[in-house]
């Protein structure tokens, strides 16, 4: 589950300064009250749909009730959104709104403080766990106030299976309302002709998930970069958005080249059927093609054993609880001795970073000749800050599957504290590891609690500092235990070690 760490650096999931001061608005219902003043509060959870398909949006509105003068704190008990993709809009970014209702027969002062908007991810029966709310309200006859949870009620969605009359070929699960447009252009660079491909798809539905359409180039071109980029905007009713991808493409001969159109086929369940859309068709003459080239890209076929590794890179991963060194340089040298065991180098191995984004350090691959180089490129500070452990679980788990084979499949995910962001909920993610047969192995770095910092002070240089850091273990725990692997907490350098030495024998 989500949860906030409030390490160096970490992003908070709302402001600090977010102040409900209903008084102001409600004469006579606030400071005015003694007693337990938590009865005079309440939080509801409005949700959009509770019947739809895979991929359909749904939207929850998280709403404060109270008659007390009341400051919103963030979630106390954290949401868990079983199988859902999520994309958050804060108090933040809604701007804080209140206005005066009637409620049990009583004026109340209503705020929103977050939506959600959430596509499931398979069909199924699932209950939503909304989580409970923190606020705190003043002391009468006191300066300090007194921190409350408002609990909200769980609720069952709905996801109906895609009805099997009118499926494309095509059709890979999104549902929505989209358009899509092409763009091609051959550009000289300095060894040859290349084609720039863009695609455009924009319109309703899980945006930000949504594949590469189809595209059947022929055997003499080669893709060799792949780029892409979301856009995300929130409408009264959900959210809209714009995804790129922009190709390169590499002829390997002379001639004219062909380009038939781009295809994509979605669900729209206003009208239950499926639509097609496609793009432009083009053709170009290369004169000048570019010299062969090894083929870049990961195996595709391989009967080897399969592992990808996840390194936090987040702002505590800074902590120097393993003095000299902080936490990342610890969790470098221990793969790195991993990587470079004689075990390791039968089996097939990936690298990624994570912070607030997940960044691809090097694909899944059979050659490990290349890690000693590519350990410096992993640094604290090139991602933007924050925890999105499900979303890397997410990831590793995609890109296990793109290679087939019988061999072992395997994460290990290394990492200083809990998931403060991202689309997807850590243990719905180690979940869906579980059911492609992955075992997601587990190390928690650092003695959690104070631990020193290193910062630096404009006018007295760097110096040494104490900060709080919280770590989720229950739930790092809980991802091993669901794929039916082991977890680790290590806080020591001997301990590092030991966890090490038997990864080399169990993953």
């Amino acid at each position: 589950m989500r949860k906030h760490d409030p390490g160096i650096k970490r992003n908070f999931l709302f402001v600090a300064a977010c102040w409900i001061f209903f008084a102001a608005i409600i004469s006579g219902c606030a400071t005015t009250m003694g007693g337990d003043q938590s009865i005079y509060n309440e939080a509801e959870v409005r949700v959009s749909q509770k019947s739809l398909y895979p991929n359909e949006e749904y939207v929850l509105l998280y709403q404060l009730f109270t008659r007390v003068d009341l400051r919103y704190e963030g979630f106390k008990e954290n949401p868990h959104y079983s199988y859902q993709w999520f994309e958050e809009r804060s108090v933040e970014d809604m701007g804080l709104k209140t206005e005066v209702v009637k409620r049990d027969g009583l004026r109340k002062v209503s705020a929103k403080v977050k939506e959600i908007a959430l596509f499931p991810m398979k069909s199924g029966t699932f209950t939503i766990e909304p989580g409970a709310l923190q606020v705190a309200y003043p002391i009468p006859g006191s300066t300090e106030r007194k921190q409350d949870e408002i609990a909200t009620q769980p609720f069952t969605i709905n996801v109906k299976p895609f009805p099997d009359q009118g499926k494309t070929n095509d059709f890979n699960g999104f549902t929505g309302n989209f358009s899509m447009s092409t763009k091609a252009e051959k550009v000289k660079k300095a060894d040859g002709e290349y084609i720039n491909y863009h695609v455009e798809i924009k319109g309703r539905g899980n945006i930000r998930q949504l594949p590469l359409p189809a595209l059947e180039f022929s055997k003499s071109l080669e893709t060799i970069e792949v780029k892409t980029k979301v856009d995300l905007h929130w409408l009264k009713d959900g959210l809209n958005g714009v995804k790129t991808f922009d190709l390169v493409l590499r002829p390997d001969m002379k001639g004219k080249i062909q380009l038939p159109p781009a295809h994509f086929s979605y669900f729209d369940p206003s009208k239950l059927t499926y639509i097609s859309i496609l793009g432009e068709s083009y053709e170009f003459t290369i004169q000048d093609a570019p010299s062969p080239s090894p083929k870049s890209g990961g195996i595709t076929i391989s009967n080897k054993d399969k592992l990808i590794i996840l390194i936090d890179v987040s702002g505590s991963m800074l902590a120097l609880d393993f003095q000299p060194k902080d936490r990342l340089s610890i969790a470098k040298d221990a793969v790195s001795k991993l990587i470079s065991s004689n075990k390791m180098k039968e089996k097939m191995i990936g690298l990624k970073m994570f912070a607030k984004e997940v960044q691809d350090v090097k694909p899944l691959s059979d050659t490990q000749k290349d890690f000693e180089q590519i350990f410096k490129t992993i640094e604290v500070g090139k991602l933007p800050d924050g925890t999105a452990i499900g979303d890397a679980l997410f990831e590793a788990s995609n890109e296990i599957q793109t290679v087939s084979g019988k061999g072992r499949s395997s994460i290990l995910l290394i990492t200083d504290g809990g998931s403060t962001a991202g689309q997807i909920d850590p243990i719905t993610a180690a979940e869906m590891a579980a059911e492609k047969s992955i075992n997601i192995y587990s190390i928690v770095i650092g003695k959690g609690g104070k631990v020193p910092f290193r910062v630096q002070d404009k006018d007295f240089g760097d110096k040494i500092i104490e900060a709080e850091v919280k770590v989720d273990e229950s739930t790092i725990k809980k991802i091993a235990e669901i794929t039916a692997a082991k977890y680790y907490r290590v806080k020591n350098i001997d301990e590092f070690d030991s966890a090490v030495q038997e990864l080399e024998n169990v993953i």
